[in-house]
């Protein structure tokens, strides 16, 4: 590659180290696509899995579960029925969630006492270091 500037060839770059005109035309025209393309690209993939998922539930159900069954597994839209729309299920369901939250609090909170210890430790004491 030359260091001048008079004739790059197709895809090289200058002495500066930027593309040529054209590639540089093609990255503006691509950042300017539309702003729903590019929500499009973001959510759609995460979509189209929680779509399938919920779909595969639903066919799972129906043909490995006989009517006797179904009770085990039952369908997405009665468990957010049940859970979220019946008045009655929600405030045990949220004590449940306020439980399960406070446990992950406390743990988080004892490995961030654990792990700044040790890691104080270690830096103090290669010793400690050593035998961690």
């Amino acid at each position: 590659m030359s260091l001048t500037t008079d004739s790059p060839s197709a895809g090289s770059l200058d002495v500066v180290g930027r593309l040529p005109d054209h590639d540089r035309d093609d990255r503006d025209e691509r950042r300017r696509t539309s702003g729903l393309m590019r929500v499009v690209r973001t959510v759609g993939p995460p979509l189209l899995v929680f779509v399938a998922f919920i779909g595969l539930w639903y066919l799972l159900r129906a043909v490995l579960l006989n009517d006797s069954q179904r009770f085990l597994v039952p369908a997405p839209h009665k468990i957010v029925t049940v859970s979220f729309f019946n008045w009655d299920n929600l405030h045990p369901l949220l004590d449940a969630l306020w439980l399960s939250a406070r446990v992950a609090f406390y743990g988080l909170a004892i490995s961030i006492v654990l792990g700044i210890s040790l890691a104080v430790l270690m830096s103090q004491a290669k010793w400690v270091e050593r035998s961690i």
